[in-house]
């Protein structure tokens, strides 16, 4: 299903085009329901504390994504971190989900280059309309491309070894993940160049059940 969309801007080029028309283009016409629906399955708390109960293996987490930049297209705030340490989150990201002009659902990852001070930013998502596209930093080659597999499921993940990583001896990093009303299960990983894990779980992914 995964499949490589060579980018046609430079990484630069495409942060500051991503809020107007650009090579990478939203068609998100009223009919297209697949696209609402998937934006609409990504918003919101979740939580992986149920799963954590059951296997010590993984951490409880807590997962907020919110919409941002309503105006512009399809855009969330993410943020992740261990449950009772939410000050405190692992990871932030922002996702802009769009369908391309391929016809492929999308969700391009960036990250803030001036995280802290966006901590919290889930519950004031009014916060990113006094910035732009120069708060972000695009992850080339980690998006997740997607497709609709039921009425309110999707699965999809990113494309082989595309996605660069360093974390604990890892040069690139995969994703895979699945959507739905109850929730997501997202399996994050790291390989060496031999194409052995380095990080990550081993026995399958995340599980994290709507919490809102």
């Amino acid at each position: 299903m995964r499949k490589f969309l060579p980018l046609c801007l430079t990484v630069t080029a495409f942060v500051a085009l991503s809020f107007s028309s650009s090579c990478v283009s939203e068609t998100d016409p009223p009919e297209d329901t697949a696209l609402e629906t998937l934006f609409t399955l990504m918003q919101g708390t979740f939580s992986s504390e149920a799963q954590s109960d059951a296997d010590p293996a993984f951490f409880p987490i807590i997962l907020h994504m919110e919409p941002v930049w309503t105006e512009r297209g399809r855009w969330l705030y993410v943020e992740q971190a261990v449950a009772g340490r939410e000050t405190d989150p692992y990871r932030q990201r922002v996702y802009h989900v769009f369908r391309d002009e391929t016809g492929q659902l999308v969700s391009d990852v960036f990250t803030l280059i001036n995280e802290q001070d966006f901590v919290g930013a889930q519950f004031n998502p009014a916060v990113f309309d006094d910035f732009d596209a120069d708060i972000l930093e695009y992850r080339s080659g980690c998006a997740v491309f997607l497709e609709q597999t039921g009425p309110a499921e999707f699965t999809g993940g990113t494309y082989e070894d595309q996605c660069p990583s360093s974390l604990q001896g890892a040069t690139f990093a995969t994703s895979e993940v699945l959507i739905s009303e109850e929730g997501m299960v997202t399996w994050d990983r790291g390989f060496d160049a031999e194409g052995q894990q380095v990080w990550g779980s081993e026995s399958g992914g995340y599980i994290f059940l709507r919490a809102d």
